[in-house]
């Protein structure tokens, strides 16, 4: 499965305060950003099957293939803060569900995920919802 997942984070850079001498440069500490990353998450959950309800429990892997950062102010360039590193492309995380056979043919669910690895200071939190059609 390939999944766009987005956050909306404040990102502080304490590491830079203290670059630049000029009393005249204006340094920001910290700043609003957009990202947006780009997955392909493998989950491996049981299925319990509870007449036409269904509980699903389990891990789920994630490999993030690309990343964009938008920086909502202050002139930083973002391949030099938030960089993707190779440690930082994967993910381990843990999934719980609930859904219902509306059919033999159509399910709805809805299944919340959270990551256990932590990437740019952040644990993943998302809630999935879906409609399944059988083939």
């Amino acid at each position: 499965m390939i999944s766009k997942t987005g956050s909306k984070a404040t990102i502080e850079f304490k590491e830079l305060q203290n670059i630049y001498t000029n009393q005249d440069a204006l340094v920001y500490q910290e700043t609003k950003g957009i990202i947006d990353e780009y997955n392909i998450v493998i989950p491996i959950l049981l299925n319990i099957n509870m007449n036409k309800y269904f509980f699903e429990i389990g891990p789920h892997f994630g490999y993030t293939f690309r990343r964009d950062i938008s920086y909502k102010d202050g002139p930083i360039n973002s391949q030099l803060i938030l960089k993707n590193t190779d440690s930082e492309n994967f993910e381990f995380a843990g999934a719980l569900g609930f859904g219902y056979k509306m059919s033999e043919l159509y399910k709805i669910n809805i299944r919340y995920s959270y990551g256990f690895t932590e990437k740019q200071n952040l644990n993943s939190s998302i809630l999935y919802l879906g409609l399944s059609y059988k083939l």
